[in-house]
């Protein structure tokens, strides 16, 4: 990390210019459509219940696990000179 700036191109369209192109586009009554079809759709799915979905203690504890392993030097190796390889190339 240099702190340079990326050398990417700036985009031509910006998320804000899609969210006011598909404004423009949808009118009301094909947009209060389109809500009312996924409505109806997602009218009987329970919500989701993912393990990870539970409240977090207030205060934070050392509770956790460590999963230690190694990295074969020759795979260190391929990852260093794929790195530098990449970083070659962005600049």
């Amino acid at each position: 990390m240099r702190g340079d700036e990326p050398g990417l191109p700036k985009l031509p369209v910006q998320y804000a210019d899609f969210a006011a192109w598909q404004r423009d586009r949808l009118s009301q009554a094909v947009a209060e459509d389109q809500l009312s079809y996924w409505r109806r759709q997602l009218a009987d799915v329970p919500p989701l219940e993912l393990p990870t979905d539970h409240a977090r203690p207030a205060v934070r504890t050392p509770a956790g696990a460590l999963h230690a392993f190694l990295v074969p030097a020759e795979v260190a190796a391929r990852l260093k000179e794929l790195g530098r390889h990449r970083t070659a190339h962005c600049s």
